[in-house]
């Protein structure tokens, strides 16, 4: 079975951006979002994005914005927000304790 490199979403949003001739500020301006969102889109660095659903949402607008597919980008978005997503343990049964004098001196100061 042989796999194709297919670039990201970003990478496809920002060569439809520059096949069209539109700067990132004018795909910023038109989208409503800063410059820098732009950017962290087409790096899909999530870190500077906002919660996932939003980011769907700004991918699907900047999709249409540059003639892409949106439901063709989807599948990538999807894919980097599953591995991007925290995952955390359940803290049932933890027990942070504190010792008797500890409790004594932090009474007075409270």
């Amino acid at each position: 079975m042989s796999q194709s490199f297919t670039p990201g979403f970003g990478a496809a949003l920002a060569s439809a951006r520059e096949s069209r001739g539109l700067t990132i500020a004018e795909v910023a301006e038109r989208l409503k979002l800063s410059p820098r969102q732009i950017e962290a889109i087409e790096a899909e660095d999530w870190s500077a994005l906002p919660d996932p659903v939003f980011v769907r949402g700004f991918v699907r607008n900047y999709a249409r914005i540059v003639g892409v597919e949106p439901e063709a980008l989807m599948p990538a978005v999807n894919s980097v927000e599953a591995v991007t997503q925290t995952i955390t343990a359940p803290s049932a049964g933890v027990r942070l304790g504190s010792s008797p004098v500890a409790r004594w001196l932090l009474l007075p100061l409270l």
